[in-house]
């Protein structure tokens, strides 16, 4: 549908159009990539998400709707993970940073335009920590049922928001996403220093704090 490339085409679709993109902005980035060239596969998703990173910005600038500006950050977030999927391998890749960053800050600006904002949490874990994000159903505090999320490894978090929070939250439930040891901030400076990367299991010392009462911020039981 969108590209001739079986994994181009698979990434567009299940990433690109199944997490909130829009199929105008997918196949304009599209268009012009050359079947198998990673590197511009990589250079076009950048460059789209680039633009609307400096789109949202500008619209939140001018004190234009926040919704506005959220959105399209979420949608620049995901086009940075869009852009890096296909550079996966030994050794790093360090493009895959650079937009992981990028991604990581466009997702953080949606976040606090959310109704609640999203709170940005921690997880001990061993020697340091495995984030993880709380998005809340409403701003009564009172007590909702509360989903815990975790991924494989293809997704961050960020993507989480949109396929496990959103819909959560729009039923009524609060969500607790986070990344496990298999996927920590897989591009991030502590994930690669710590030795975390390419873990196969989730020990239960990864599952378990998320369940700490003492550490889900008020109103999930």
């Amino acid at each position: 549908m969108f590209s001739t490339d079986p994994l181009f085409d698979n990434l567009a679709m299940s990433f690109g159009l199944g997490l909130g993109g829009q199929p105008g902005e997918i196949l304009a980035t599209c268009a012009g990539i050359t079947d198998g060239d990673d590197s511009g596969w990589y250079d076009a998703w950048s460059a789209t998400a680039d633009r609307l990173t400096a789109e949202a910005d500008r619209s939140l600038a001018a004190g234009h709707r926040s919704a506005t500006a959220r959105d399209t950050y979420l949608r620049s977030s995901l086009h940075y993970a869009i852009a890096y999927h296909p550079l996966f391998g030994a050794p790093a890749d360090p493009r895959i940073l650079s937009a992981f960053q990028r991604q990581s800050e466009a997702f953080v600006k949606a976040a606090a335009l959310l109704n609640p904002p999203g709170e940005p949490l921690e997880i001990p874990y061993e020697d340091t920590t495995l984030p993880r994000w709380f998005f809340s159903a409403n701003t009564d505090e009172l007590p909702r049922p509360l989903l815990i999320a975790t991924n494989g490894y293809g997704a961050t978090l960020h993507e989480m928001y949109v396929a496990q929070a959103l819909p959560a939250v729009q039923r009524g439930w609060n969500c607790l996403v986070f990344d496990g040891p298999v996927r920590v901030e897989p591009c991030s400076n502590r994930a690669w220093l710590s030795g975390l990367i390419g873990r196969t299991s989730y020990p239960p010392s990864s599952i378990t704090p998320c369940n700490d009462p003492m550490s889900i911020p008020t109103g999930s039981p």
